[in-house]
């Protein structure tokens, strides 16, 4: 049975126990990248965090102190959480949960470390951040998003990342580590009783701080672009996508069985339609949700002849979803696909740890599976057309092309997107 409380100082606690021989831990801040000062910022910030403790001073130690209790420990930030997660057992959680609670309790952040890191963050940087389709993606999220948090990189660049000093991270710390903005959640094989037990005098003491600001962020305030990128590649790839709603609003599941039948699956259109037709097109969905907006996107790899009709027959598809009643037929894949998959990630404690911790910094409140379920199961083809006719908003849509695109005017890009015409004033 899924629990789910806060103790005294703020700490938000899931524990969520089934029978299973691993478990699953995360612990979440509720700390993005769209809080920088300094763009890339809090990413530096968790490199730092969970690379030493006080009782564990050195990048060996602390981690040979992990690997003795826990596998697949993995930090990661994203554009509004700080989430470390790993997996264990029943013998290991209580000294994993004790090293997590000593290095929120006790960070060391020390100047010796953060310039090995910066050196570190600029050597990723430069290898994993810097292809086409990275500078692409970080381009559309900035033409979407504008000046908001959410458009930032999460990553920052060779400028912003040499700035980032220990004074910095420690004030960092004073600021985030605390009580409301922390969530803790354990799934899988473990005594639920135990567990909170311990959690209440590991993180108990911790000062509970000041919850994150609300953001009032509206996906409806975003306003479309469109952006052509010349760059020395054999194909042109294409981003399209619309902002959406986020993880908090009533109608997420509804949006997610659109996005199953329009882009997700081996029968959905655009695999029917552009992935499937021998011309020569490869794509894929993105659907992420935060807390107050969220964002739907394809990306299309093509040839440059091809543009003009890939565009065409997309939009296409998004004016038959926005006019058009989705089949039965359609609608029972669709649920079909989607419960499958959420039985299978429900089974998983490595992935629904990480999973509630979002789902707490972003909705104040876990959802259990079955809940979800009963959400997804009553879904109809009318639920599934409005979300389309609120989301799928000509005004709002973001096109990103590059590739070997000399000469092209955006003009010509521009008529693809408006060949089809919607019929909604929304439009």
């Amino acid at each position: 049975m899924l629990r789910q409380y806060a103790l005294t100082n703020g700490v938000h606690v899931v524990l969520n126990p089934f029978d299973h021989p691993l478990i699953g831990l995360a612990i979440g801040i509720d700390t993005g990248s769209r809080d920088d000062q300094i763009p890339g910022e809090r990413h530096g910030f968790e490199h730092n965090l969970f690379r030493a403790n006080r009782r564990h001073p050195t990048w060996e130690s602390y981690a040979q102190r992990l690997d003795d209790h826990a596998f697949m420990f993995s930090p990661e930030t994203d554009k509004t959480t700080v989430v470390a997660s790993c997996g264990t057992d029943r013998r290991g959680l209580r000294p994993i949960l004790r090293v997590l609670a000593e290095t929120i309790s006790n960070p060391l952040i020390i100047k010796e470390h953060v310039t090995k890191e910066i050196d570190r963050l600029t050597e990723e940087h430069g290898e994993d951040r810097d292809s086409p389709h990275d500078l692409a993606d970080r381009l559309f999220d900035q033409l979407m998003f504008g000046p908001h948090g959410l458009g930032r990189s999460v990553d920052g660049d060779y400028r912003t990342i040499p700035q980032l000093t220990a004074p910095r991270f420690r004030q960092l710390c004073r600021q985030v580590l605390v009580g409301q903005r922390l969530v803790i959640a354990v799934c899988g094989g473990f005594d639920h009783r135990l567990v909170a037990d311990h959690i209440a005098r590991s993180f108990g003491h911790l000062p509970p701080g000041r919850p994150r600001p609300t953001d009032a962020f509206d996906y409806r305030q975003c306003r479309g672009s469109l952006e052509i990128r010349i760059q020395n590649t054999d194909k042109v790839s294409l981003m399209l996508g619309f902002p959406v709603f986020g993880l908090d609003h009533p109608r997420r599941v509804a949006l997610g069985v659109l996005r199953n039948h329009f882009s997700s699956r081996a029968s959905s259109p655009l695999a029917l339609h552009l992935d499937s037709d021998g011309n020569g097109y490869s794509a894929a969905d993105h659907l992420w949700h935060w807390d107050t907006v969220g964002q739907y996107l394809w990306t299309i790899s093509t040839f440059r002849p091809k543009i003009v009709e890939v565009i065409r027959r997309l939009m296409a598809d998004v004016r038959l979803l926005r006019t058009e009643l989705i089949s039965s037929d359609n609608l029972t894949r669709a649920k079909r696909n989607l419960r499958f998959y959420a039985i299978h990630r429900s089974l998983d404690p490595l992935y629904t740890a990480p999973f509630f911790v979002r789902q707490i910094i972003h909705r104040q409140k876990a959802n259990s599976f079955r809940s979800y379920l009963q959400t997804l199961n009553a879904v109809t083809p009318l639920a599934i057309r409005r979300v389309a006719r609120e989301t799928c908003v000509r005004r709002r849509l973001v096109l990103v092309a590059s590739g070997p695109l000399q000469g092209m005017k955006k003009q010509e890009l521009r008529a693809a997107l408006t060949s089809v015409p919607f019929t909604n004033r929304s439009a």
